[in-house]
């Protein structure tokens, strides 16, 4: 009797993390394409599945670290879409889980009074500026939630979406 209780106990546990993990990346999911179907059509440019990076990143640099949401951008990915509109850029970060590729949750770049535009994009960060460094494009931002800013760094992007940022973003 006690090893079929041991045996049962088991096939509840262990699939917990997975089904928690699991349900997590679902509803992520979830948000991440309703605000992408929120977003406005004019886009100026769209890149998808970029090379990205975050420079200058600390989770610990948190001003509180122990507020945790799971919907919250982490900047720990490395593939991503980005959309430039005018006035500010949507990062639709991607991670492939469970043998495929799902959608994480999108931050939007704005320039300092241009956040109404994107406002269905919950997370919204300060534009401190972009260059071009080698091939690729650096992108500047401050989060209210970090003490230190953030760069975004998309790799072998070029002068083309350098030129789209300064064309769209900036004027």
């Amino acid at each position: 009797m006690t090893t079929f209780l041991y045996i049962l106990l088991l096939a509840i546990v262990l699939p917990a993390p997975f089904l928690f993990f699991l349900y997590i990346y679902i509803t992520v999911e979830k948000k991440a394409k309703g605000i992408i179907e929120l977003l406005p059509d004019d886009a100026k440019a769209k890149y998808t599945d970029v090379r990205i990076w975050f420079k200058g990143y600390d989770m610990m640099k948190r001003i509180n670290r122990y507020q945790i949401d799971p919907l919250k951008s982490l900047y720990t990915y490395n593939l991503a879409d980005v959309i430039v509109f005018n006035g500010g850029i949507v990062v639709i970060g991607k991670i492939k889980v469970f043998g495929r590729v799902r959608l994480l949750s999108p931050f939007a770049i704005c320039r300092p009074g241009a956040g109404a535009r994107l406002q269905m994009v919950r997370d919204r960060v300060t534009y401190l500026g972009a260059e071009v460094v080698e091939q690729d494009v650096e992108i500047k931002f401050h989060d209210q939630d970090y003490t230190n800013n953030i760069t975004l760094v998309i790799k072998k992007a070029g002068g083309e979406l350098y030129s789209d940022i300064n064309s769209n973003f900036i004027s």
